[in-house]
């Protein structure tokens, strides 16, 4: 019971949520990577980053590319400086 415990608490420690404010104050370089508990969280997640990379366009020429897995249910977001991906 007590590993059980551990485990759980583990897992809250892991996950992150991903907002639209956090996306739009990533510095160029920066990835920002979200670790969902379930598939509705993964999916509010990729839906979020790809608001913002739709919304949002960066005024110092950055774009955003963003990365998805179904298998490890993470979405991650990357600044780059290569505008056309």
């Amino acid at each position: 019971m007590l590993f059980k415990e551990k485990k759980q608490n583990i897992q809250r420690n892991l996950k992150m949520r991903i907002s639209q404010e956090q996306i739009k104050s990533m510095l160029p370089g920066q990835v920002l990577t979200a670790k969902c508990v379930d598939a509705a969280e993964w999916e509010s997640a990729k839906r979020i980053a790809h608001k913002v990379k739709k919304e949002h366009q960066r005024k110092d020429g950055n774009a955003y590319i963003i990365t998805q897995s179904v298998s490890e249910l993470t979405v991650s977001v990357e600044t780059t400086n290569n505008a056309g991906t």
